[in-house]
C-alpha cells in the first residue's frame, strides 16, 4: 500500500482491503499510511464465508477472496483495479483504471510464461496474471464469475498448482483483454 500511495500522491484513491481479521499490527500500519498520506480512504472487509479450498505451497485462504469482489464491494462506476498484497506499484495506476475493456470482463497483462496451453487452453490463449486485474465488476456479477470460479475449484482441487490463476483464466478464457 506505502508504493501504491507514494505513487499516486496526486490521486484519489478508494482502497479495498479484503481480510478474516484486523489485528492491532495492521490498525498500526494504517495509522503510519494515514500520517504520510493524504487524498486516499481505506475500507477494510471482514471476509468469513470463504469455502475451504486447496492452499498449495505459499497460498493461504485469502487468495481466494477476489472471487468474492461483487459480493462485499459495491462501487458507483463499476469498475476496479485488483492488485495483489504484495505488489509493488512503480508509477501513477490511473491509466489501468481508465482501460478500455472492448466488451470485456477482465485486463491483465500475459503470464511471464503463457501456461494456458498447460491447463487445456489453446497455445495462443490470453493467459494472464491475476495479482493485478482491470474488473468490470458489473459483468463480473452478471456472468457469475466468482460462483463459477468456485464450482471450478472445487470439481478440480486435486490438480490446482496455481489454484487461483488456473481458475480465473480458465473460467474467464475469451472473456480477457490483454
Amino acid at each position: 500500500i506505502w508504493s501504491l500511495l507514494d505513487k499516486n500522491r496526486d490521486n484519489k484513491l478508494e482502497i479495498y482491503i479484503m481480510s478474516d481479521k484486523m489485528d492491532s499490527e495492521f490498525s498500526e500500519h494504517l495509522d503510519t499510511l494515514y500520517k504520510n498520506f493524504d487524498g486516499f480512504e481505506v475500507t477494510f472487509i471482514k471476509v468469513d464465508d470463504i469455502p475451504d479450498f486447496p492452499t498449495p505451497k505459499h497460498f493461504s485462504q485469502a487468495t481466494y477472496y477476489r472471487l468474492l469482489i461483487d459480493e462485499y464491494i459495491d462501487i458507483e462506476n463499476d469498475r476496479l483495479l485488483y492488485i495483489d498484497g504484495d505488489t509493488i506499484i512503480l508509477d501513477d495506476i490511473y491509466s489501468l483504471a481508465d482501460i478500455d475493456l472492448c466488451g470485456k470482463t477482465i485486463a491483465g497483462v500475459p503470464h511471464v510464461k503463457r501456461r494456458g496451453y498447460e491447463f487445456g487452453l489453446p497455445i495462443d490463449s490470453e493467459y494472464i496474471n491475476t495479482g493485478v486485474m482491470v474488473i468490470d465488476l458489473s459483468r463480473w456479477s452478471e456472468y457469475n464469475i466468482g460462483h463459477k470460479c468456485e464450482d471450478y475449484i472445487r470439481e478440480n482441487s486435486d490438480d490446482l498448482e496455481l489454484p487461483i490463476q488456473e481458475t480465473i483464466n480458465k473460467v474467464v478464457y475469451n472473456d480477457i483483454r490483454l
